[in-house]
């Protein structure tokens, strides 16, 4: 565009402004999967995450704010927000399902399994009036996002590794550190497990548990990697499962062998740690559960997990 024909938004007409605040929001319905940021209270259930912590400055915000802030651009926008925002109560009146808080979905996530979009009212701030908070919703979706629990903010449940409660929730993932690896090569046991640090610890426990489970309905530890570059061998294949937080998009890439033409590219960290947990622990889990017998198909701990990688991060496609 010459830079003749460009105008600086302020000088746009008005009605022209207000269409573009307007086109701004999406329709639920319409919207791919989001990622939000949870934590864990002292019993292991998700919570809202604190976003007073200093260190969750730094994290990305969830999917769920991504609207939020044009609900306080200016005058305009505001407008064009609560005309969304009236449009879409109109679309759910007539669901048995409306708003609520994001302490009580995450608390009854499972009744929502299914489900379409639900609204969620954003905390209140200090300052905030009360009516304003009540008019400004967000929507999350149950059965179609994921949420990252923050296990640096999870307190006492990871130290006590206690993952019992997540067994309902379908959506749960994690974020991959790789400072793992430097810990478990350093050891030749993974027992005892507490002498790892709680985020470790806490993820070789949900190791433990799927092989207890070896149920084909669990769903899969979700590990979000933000440094893993992958890669698509047939761009003919079905798309992958979206995610987006308020800053970045993301893929969903099983580790499963033959569940998707996506795979992670070699050499990148999280899959040496899938080596250091096959080292560790392959033969102990063989005799877990229903099948400490010696019974049944072999556990491989890869099968369990899929990697959440950034859709930036796509390499082309080499054979190595």
């Amino acid at each position: 565009m010459a830079p003749s024909s460009f105008h600086k938004f302020p000088e746009l007409p008005s009605e022209i402004q207000l269409q573009i605040w307007e086109s701004s929001f999406r329709s639920p319905n319409a919207i791919p999967g989001g990622l939000h940021y949870i934590g864990l209270d002292h019993d292991g259930f998700p919570v809202p995450l604190d976003k007073t912590a200093k260190d969750e400055f730094r994290r990305p915000r969830s999917g769920c704010e991504l609207e939020q802030g044009l609900w306080t651009a200016c005058w305009d926008s505001r407008a064009a927000a609560m005309k969304h925002q009236q449009q879409q109560d109109v679309e759910f009146s007539c669901s048995s399902f409306g708003l609520t808080t994001l302490n009580f979905t995450l608390d009854k996530r499972e009744w929502y399994h299914g489900r379409g979009p639900v609204s969620i009212i954003p905390p209140i701030d200090q300052g905030q009036r009360n009516n304003e908070s009540q008019q400004q919703k967000i929507f999350i979706c149950p059965s179609r996002d994921i949420f990252c629990v923050a296990l640096n903010r999870a307190g006492r449940a990871v130290r006590r590794g206690n993952c019992y409660p997540l067994r309902v929730f379908n959506g749960l993932a994690f974020e991959f550190e790789a400072s793992w690896n430097i810990k478990l090569s350093q050891n030749d046991s993974y027992y005892p497990i507490k002498k790892f640090p709680p985020s470790l610890a806490f993820m070789i426990r949900l190791v433990f548990e799927a092989a207890h489970t070896r149920d084909f309905t669990t769903p899969p530890i979700r590990l979000i990697d933000r440094n893993a570059r992958w890669t698509n061998d047939d761009n003919t294949q079905p798309g992958l499962d979206t995610f987006y937080d308020c800053d970045h998009e993301y893929v969903e890439i099983s580790m499963k062998p033959g569940s998707s033409s996506a795979r992670i590219v070699c050499h990148s960290p999280v899959l040496e740690f899938f080596d250091h947990l096959d080292r560790l622990l392959e033969d102990k889990l063989q005799n877990l559960g229903a099948f400490r017998l010696g019974r049944g198909p072999k556990f491989v701990i890869r099968d369990c997990f899929s990697i959440i990688a950034l859709r930036q991060n796509e390499a082309e496609a080499v054979n190595e």
